[in-house]
């Protein structure tokens, strides 16, 4: 029983004859800076918003959120897409239509496979929506 209390002991006595170890001097800690937004992040969530906005059925709100990034210099596809889309929920057909050549403009034609023969002979997906059946009968 001696023998398994030497080692024990021995470590209480070499932590007993330690000199202390003193904190720094009061230096300041350094804050963390936090990492700088990435746009294509920041704009993925601005379109995550729009895309709730609009399914919740806030149109208006989803709109200005786009033309906030339209006009911060946000000028893509994506963006003229989605301000299309809310523009046509909010009933101004014109403004969806000015929006969708932006779009058109910008590459979204390149990216929209399922659009081959018209612009309204889109995948089903695309056919489910109220919208799409709204803007398809004004465009006859």
């Amino acid at each position: 029983m001696r023998h398994s209390l030497y080692l024990p002991l021995c470590t209480l006595l070499a932590c007993a004859h330690t000199q202390p170890v003193a904190a720094p001097a009061s230096s300041p800690v350094p804050a963390v800076q936090p990492a700088p937004a990435d746009p294509e992040s920041q704009l993925r969530e601005a379109l995550q918003r729009a895309g709730r906005a609009m399914e919740a059925g806030h149109f208006d709100s989803a709109l200005s959120e786009m033309q906030r990034l339209w006009e911060g210099g946000r000028q893509t596809d994506e963006v003229a897409w989605f301000a299309a889309y809310a523009s046509l929920g909010a009933g101004d057909d014109a403004a969806a239509f000015q929006w969708l050549e932006r779009a058109v403009e910008r590459g979204w034609a390149r990216r929209a496979t399922c659009c081959t023969t018209s612009p309204w002979s889109r995948c089903g997906g695309c056919r489910a929506t109220t919208h799409w059946w709204r803007g398809r009968e004004r465009t006859r």
